[in-house]
């Protein structure tokens, strides 16, 4: 509904200021009340980015690459989500969480098949 993607926005803008985290958490509240942001219904799928910001505010790394792969498994069409989101960010984001836990070597692993399935532009026949 308009409501509970207003609040959902207005959390996501929440998210984005360092100095607003109780704020954050007053809309997540908020929104919690209309909807399940956790559930793993298909409507759901549009407050992964609203989880992800969570995720990674309250520390819980590990819980942010779930949800970055389980939008990576999926058919990526942007009216799903509450913002445009591509397959090479969520692959960037990827990078920085594996560096920030230490896997290094997957990190780079991971740039390098990049390449591959977010290719820059597509050859000629």
């Amino acid at each position: 509904s308009m409501l509970t993607e207003a609040l959902a926005r207005l959390a996501l803008a929440y998210s984005a200021a360092p100095d607003e985290e109780t704020k954050f958490a007053e809309a997540l509240k908020r929104l919690k009340e209309w909807t399940d942001i956790d559930s793993n219904d298909k409507g759901s799928d549009k407050f992964a980015q609203l989880v992800m910001a969570r995720e990674e505010k309250a520390g819980r790394l590990g819980a942010v690459m779930k949800v970055i792969n389980k939008i990576l498994a999926k058919d990526i069409k942007e009216k799903d989500y509450l913002l445009p989101i591509s397959k090479s960010a969520l692959y960037e984001k990827r990078v920085e969480i594996l560096t920030k836990l230490g896997y290094i070597s997957l990190a780079d692993h991971d740039k390098c098949t990049r390449v591959i399935s977010c290719p820059p532009t597509y050859s000629g026949f």
